[in-house]
């Protein structure tokens, strides 16, 4: 740490080996986070409503750290593409995605069994796997319908 460690005990007596871990872990944070000027710790133990063994609460700063590094797990948009060939009969057809590459897709693999309602140049949402064969498609949804439409 760049400044030292202030460390509080409120409700529990003083304890070496809690300050033995209270400067661990701020050494660690101190690598985590090096914009970190101070730390003050308070240790204490939380009202008792229920009859519990002793629960303490820790503060953790390292998901608040992420949050402002930009850390935070962004996800990744669904992928669309439209239908480009369908076989009824045989249960399975394949999508076009904006790459123009061809995803087969099995009957099971569309949402709410809306297999039977889809249309050549339909679009769809779907997740993209590697199947035994390449690329396939697991839960094809229709864009922009409702269950049962």
């Amino acid at each position: 740490m760049k400044l030292p460690v202030q460390i509080s005990f409120h409700s529990i007596p003083r304890s070496p080996e809690i300050e033995d871990a209270i400067f661990e872990h701020a050494e660690r944070l101190d690598e985590f986070a090096e914009r970190i000027m101070s730390c003050r710790v308070v240790v204490d133990v939380p009202h008792r409503h229920h009859q519990q063994d002793n629960l303490y609460q820790v503060r953790q700063l390292e998901d608040y750290v992420r949050m402002q590094r930009v850390d935070v797990k962004k996800h990744e948009p669904t992928p669309h593409a439209r239908v480009a060939r369908i076989f009824p009969q045989q249960d399975y057809g394949f999508l076009r995605t904006p790459d123009e590459r061809e995803v087969y897709f099995h009957r099971n693999s569309v949402i709410d069994a809306d297999f039977d309602h889809l249309n050549l140049g339909d679009e769809v949402t779907f997740v993209e796997e590697q199947g035994d064969k390449g690329p396939q498609a697991s839960t094809v949804k229709p864009v922009g319908r409702h269950a049962g439409i």
